[in-house]
């Protein structure tokens, strides 16, 4: 017989097989019921990544034929762009602009006839809007002003008292007065200042400071002065015509100008027409990640100034070329004529107006300011038909509607060909530039061809087989210019 207590411990084992048991069949139901919802979260799991990979591929075929867009347009436009973060917008027209510049500037542009961006404006205003340091490279009469002045303008936006956010920096008075005017056409609300017209006793000049928002010099005169003023509230600098600087050997002013200042968060911004690689270089060592964009080529002129090449053998030639210009009713006013000297620019002056048909003045660096900016405004009025120039008068400064350059002596460099040139055919205009050239200078012609050919001009086949002119030449021509018969002689 069983013991009381081997009945209790056979019951006990049965009631835990039962429930060992039964605990197994509720997990075997409950995998039962737990399968299909599984296979339902498995299978919405997978849609789901389907279908974010069906957005990512769209996504980055957005992305792909937005940047075969934009480098199609880039170069259609031929610009080049390099540098770190270079994905910025391209505002190729006005109502882009909208998002980034407010209405007053916009209303401005439409006031003053601007109906569409040039291709420097379209990079250039939205590099400056992020303020990034920016070297840019374009032709003369592509707008570069313009590139500049506008974000800037925004970026500032109001007047504020304490003293200049922005130094603008010209290598001439005359591009100082321009740069003023450029400004001060889209402006409202912000105090621009020139230092050539302010008062430079020390006292007097740092309470004027304090008043200013823009202020454009010269960096020799910004140098005398810095020393009584607070500068730390400087953001951005900019220095137009930038290679000049370096022709001009401005190169230690320049230098000491970026290490009294490297201290400051300052955006720097160096715009030219051209900018020779050695010069280039040495803004890079001077900037921190810039951008660079250079629109055609280096050495590059609008491709609507209409260029051409005319033989005159000697001095004489070139007197009796400008007579024929005459004749053939050529001479549409106004026309710029660049010369290598004052002495020679005044000697033609009278040339000309022996002849009695044109109103002619001439103007070089000897004169004094004052009566150089008289004769500017008498040519911008239609009082001087033709002005006889030195190459001080080739940098920068936009004469409105020049119809025609003539280039009476030979440029000394292909930078200052294309400066002079560019005096014509801006702000979408054509324009015509000729060239005189006599046997003295045929050892320059082939460079010249090079910049007709990038330029998109017909080239004569003959011009390429000519030599090139050694580097030693050049720069001998550059300091140099050539010894020429006088002009009154002939």
């Amino acid at each position: 017989m069983l013991s009381v207590f081997q009945v209790l411990k056979n019951g006990i084992c049965a009631q835990k097989k039962r429930k060992l048991v039964e605990q197994k069949l509720e997990v075997q139901e409950s995998e039962s019921e737990e399968q299909p919802k599984q296979v339902e979260h498995d299978l919405k799991r997978s849609r789901r990544k389907e279908s974010l990979d069906q957005i990512e591929q769209e996504m980055t075929k957005r992305r792909t034929q937005e940047i075969q867009k934009r480098n199609t347009l880039l170069k259609k436009l031929k610009i080049k762009i390099s540098g770190d973060n270079i994905n910025t917008p391209i505002l190729s027209n006005f109502c882009k602009m909208k998002n980034y510049l407010n209405q007053d500037l916009m209303n401005q542009l439409q006031k003053c006839g601007y109906q569409k961006p040039t291709p420097i404006q379209m990079v250039a205003i939205p590099i400056i809007l992020q303020k990034k340091n920016l070297i840019a490279i374009a032709p003369t009469g592509s707008g570069k002003t313009c590139a500049f002045a506008l974000p800037i303008l925004q970026n500032l936006e109001i007047h504020k008292e304490g003293g200049p956010r922005c130094l603008v920096f010209a290598p001439a008075q005359e591009l100082a007065d321009q740069l003023f005017k450029e400004f001060n056409k889209f402006n409202k609300e912000l105090k621009i200042k020139q230092i050539q017209e302010m008062n430079r006793e020390k006292q007097a000049f740092k309470q004027a400071w304090n008043h200013i928002d823009i202020l454009i010099s010269s960096p020799l005169k910004f140098l005398k002065l810095h020393k009584v003023v607070d500068l730390s509230t400087i953001e951005y600098v900019i220095m137009d015509e930038a290679d000049k600087y370096f022709e001009l050997g401005l190169l230690a002013q320049v230098k000491q100008l970026l290490r009294i200042l490297e201290s400051l968060q300052i955006t720097y911004m160096f715009f030219s027409a051209t900018l020779p690689e050695p010069v280039e270089d040495i803004y890079r060592d001077l900037l921190i990640d810039p951008i660079k964009i250079m629109i055609g080529g280096r050495n590059h002129v609008l491709s609507r100034i209409d260029q051409q090449l005319r033989y005159v053998s000697n001095e004489y030639g070139k007197i009796q070329e400008i007579r024929n210009l005459i004749n053939e009713g050529q001479m549409t006013p106004p026309i710029l004529v660049f010369v290598q000297s004052k002495t020679r620019a005044e000697a033609l002056m009278y040339e000309i107006e022996q002849l009695k048909v044109i109103r002619v003045n001439c103007i070089h660096g000897d004169m004094e300011s004052k009566s150089r900016q008289e004769i500017v405004e008498q040519f911008h009025k239609g009082t001087i038909w033709m002005l006889i120039c030195t190459d001080m008068m080739a940098r920068g400064i936009d004469f409105k509607d020049v119809q025609l350059v003539i280039n009476y002596d030979f440029p000394q460099s292909m930078i200052t060909y294309v400066h002079r040139v560019g005096r014509t055919g801006r702000a979408g205009k054509q324009g015509k530039a000729i060239t005189l050239f006599t046997d003295e200078d045929k050892t320059m012609l082939r460079s010249l061809a090079n910049v007709l050919k990038v330029s998109g001009c017909q080239v004569p086949e003959w011009l390429f087989q000519l030599p090139t002119a050694n580097k030693n030449l050049k720069k001998k021509r550059e300091r140099f210019p050539v010894k020429r018969e006088n002009i009154e002689d002939q």
